[in-house]
């Protein structure tokens, strides 16, 4: 190991954690849930650490503590969903963090944080970046965010997803964020992503959200066969009124053709795959996140987690994947 990298470490293991989150967010801040726990877990260089946290708890801070409390080093977080990137980017600025979303046509400087997709992270080009920063002794990290992704991934879907479990062999602390992960999914995760039940560090906390409600709905279908379609205008005109502007509906379909159909019937954006390139889809995205966006209908190519606090219904038609 470089002397260099050697001082970060102990520089790291020094951090006063109460001190730098006084910094980062005044004098009023606390820590929240694991938070502490897991922070002093990812300062002493224990590794792989996995963190099961409910969604909103505060899963960024766990990055971006580390990263701000050292001048060198870089840690790469590893994001599945492009809509957040963007966010992530101007959080980690707001900090003080310098953080670079990758772009393989651009060469970057080495940055605090670097955020990328699980596709860019396992490819040719952002392994030469790898490389170099670890030539230079500057890889501190890999921080995979919402990690449960991969498990969702297949032949069809996001196959490299299933790739990521490579970059263990990079030998640097290793740690997997998630919002939910069921015990009997455990030995599933820890095959693909490699890592060895005996040696992980696991925290886990409560990850259901009181404040939100699941139902069903029940419909029968009409004389054209889709009475699913007929319900669902049904209920958005009911969610419409009680949900009053700016707040948002997103209703999502593991059906392409369902996806366009509903679009259709409630005269809304649509997004799927090939809707259209990047910047179509950006173009749709900022229209449903603007103040006269209400109702769009995806498949989970929109997202897996969308970072909007005026979300308030989230409908689901047909089965869940």
């Amino acid at each position: 190991m470089q002397d260099a990298q050697l001082a970060r470490w102990k520089q790291l293991q020094g951090v006063d954690i109460y001190a730098e989150l006084e910094k980062m967010l005044k004098s009023e801040a606390r820590f929240r849930g694991l938070q502490e726990p897991v922070l002093q877990a990812i300062i002493k260089h224990q590794s792989p650490i996995v963190a099961v946290m409910g969604t909103g708890v505060g899963k960024t801070l766990l990055f971006q503590l580390p990263a701000k409390s050292i001048s060198s080093g870089t840690t790469v977080v590893i994001s599945p969903l492009v809509s957040l990137q963007d966010h992530m980017v101007e959080r980690c600025q707001q900090a003080g963090i310098s953080c670079v979303k990758w772009d393989p046509r651009q060469c970057h400087s080495p940055s605090q944080i670097v955020i990328v997709t699980p596709e860019s992270a396992v490819s040719k080009t952002f392994g030469t970046f790898l490389d170099r920063l670890q030539g230079l002794y500057l890889l501190e990290r890999f921080v995979f965010d919402k990690c449960y992704t991969p498990l969702d991934s297949t032949a069809e879907f996001r196959p490299k997803m299933r790739q990521l479990g490579e970059l263990v062999e990079r030998g640097v602390q290793m740690v997997y964020l998630i919002a939910t992960l069921p015990l009997h999914a455990e030995p599933e995760f820890m095959n693909i992503i490699r890592i060895k039940a005996d040696n992980v560090h696991i925290f886990r906390s409560p990850t259901s959200c009181p404040n939100i409600v699941y139902s069903v709905v029940e419909y029968e279908e009409n004389e054209f066969g889709r009475g699913d379609i007929a319900a669902v205008c049904r209920l958005m005109e009911q969610k419409l009124k009680e949900y009053a502007a700016p707040a948002k509906i997103i209703i999502y379909s593991s059906s392409i053709v369902t996806t366009q159909e509903v679009s259709s019937a409630l005269d809304c954006h649509a997004y799927y795959r090939d809707v259209g390139d990047a910047a179509v889809k950006d173009n749709i995205r900022k229209a449903w996140e603007s103040a006269d966006g209400r109702v769009i209908v995806a498949t989970n190519a929109f997202g897996l987690s969308i970072d909007r606090p005026d979300v308030r219904v989230i409908v689901h038609i047909g089965p869940v994947y």
